[in-house]
């Protein structure tokens, strides 16, 4: 009923080969790729051990509270510690700036911050001046029984001249 068009006969292999490439093109070009960032100078390693409270709230510390990068060059890598058993903490925190015109780095944010993934924090311009600049960290708790708790502090970091 339909006409038949013959076209060169090519091997199945070759003929699956074309979606693929083509699939993982797509993918690249949508998610977008970007080189891994070099980083510089000295890491200032914050902490954050959260501990959700089977009775509401939440018990965070912070060390060190005040972190203080030394130079320009140096940079903030926040590591999530969930002391206790597994779900006794948040899956994640996140980092931003307390005041978002005032962010110090060139690293965008917010910044997300796993028990086995850093959020790093880097490239202070020499238009920033030096001075005490203030973050949120904030996680969500998730106790059985219990209301979801948002909880958010706020530590400084101080960048130096």
């Amino acid at each position: 009923m339909f006409p038949t068009v013959s076209a060169p006969h090519k091997a199945e292999s070759q003929m699956r080969s074309v979606p693929l490439v083509l699939s993982a093109a797509v993918v690249m070009i949508s998610t977008g790729w970007s080189a891994p960032q070099v980083r510089t100078g000295m890491p200032r390693p914050v902490n954050i051990i959260f501990r959700c409270e089977t009775t509401g709230g939440a018990s965070v510390i912070v060390n060190p509270w005040r972190v203080q990068l030394g130079s320009r060059v140096n940079y903030i890598e926040w590591s999530l510690v969930t002391p206790g058993p597994m779900g006794s903490g948040p899956d994640s925190v996140v980092i931003t700036p307390k005041a978002v015109a005032q962010w110090p780095f060139t690293t965008s944010f917010p910044i997300v911050v796993k028990p086995l993934k850093h959020g790093i924090a880097q490239g202070v311009p020499t238009t920033v001046p030096a001075g005490t600049y203030k973050y949120n960290i904030t996680g969500i708790c998730h106790v059985p029984g219990m209301p979801v708790d948002t909880v958010t502090i706020d530590p400084d970091m101080i960048i130096p001249t």
